[in-house]
């Protein structure tokens, strides 16, 4: 909880856009990882089941560390100044 605790860091944000970069590489390992352990023993599916529910313990992670990456982005958007683009500066000319 510690980690979690210093938002808006620049380390904490750095360390969110790994967790959620790695979300295709381990889901995509445990379901290989998973397959792997069927093929090889049809009786113990159990095993298998957890590695899939891990990965989607890991996806949920990566769900939350996606949302604090937009509460931070949003939080900066504020105090950016928003320029109007080309479009709009023709249509309010006119």
């Amino acid at each position: 909880m510690g980690r979690w605790a210093r938002l808006g860091s620049r380390f904490d944000l750095e360390g969110c856009v790994h967790l959620v970069l790695l979300v295709p590489l381990t889901y995509g390992l445990g379901g290989l990882h998973a397959l792997r352990l069927e093929t090889v023993n049809k009786g113990d599916l159990w095993t298998s089941e957890s590695l899939v529910d891990c990965a989607e313990l890991y996806s949920s992670l990566a769900l939350f560390a996606f949302h604090h990456l937009l509460s931070a982005y949003d939080a900066d958007a504020d105090e950016l100044e928003v320029l109007p683009c080309a479009g709009e500066a023709a249509l309010d000319s006119s």
